[in-house]
């Protein structure tokens, strides 16, 4: 089993982060971020937890690492890569 995690954490590491500018075009071929709080990456077309920050868009998997992150943007902000 985690053998299997390794691979497809590999395999989602490989890919494109998607980069989303500040008017909102992005890029055709970047398909995930890194959420900042645990560091998962998501696939960005279908999360719906989703924060801005200095034009940016910071996704994240799941409410909690949402709501850890509104708390105190600037503490998580450092970790992103822009």
């Amino acid at each position: 089993m985690s053998i299997l995690a390794e691979i497809i954490h590999r395999h989602r590491s490989e890919k494109v982060a998607r980069v989303e500018t500040d008017t909102n075009q992005t890029s055709a071929a970047a398909i995930e971020a890194k959420d900042p709080i645990c560091g998962m990456l998501v696939a960005v077309g279908g999360t719906r937890y989703r924060s801005e920050v200095s034009g940016q868009v910071v996704y994240f998997c799941c409410l909690r690492c949402k709501e850890t992150f509104d708390t105190d943007p600037q503490k998580y902000i450092v970790g992103l890569d822009r």
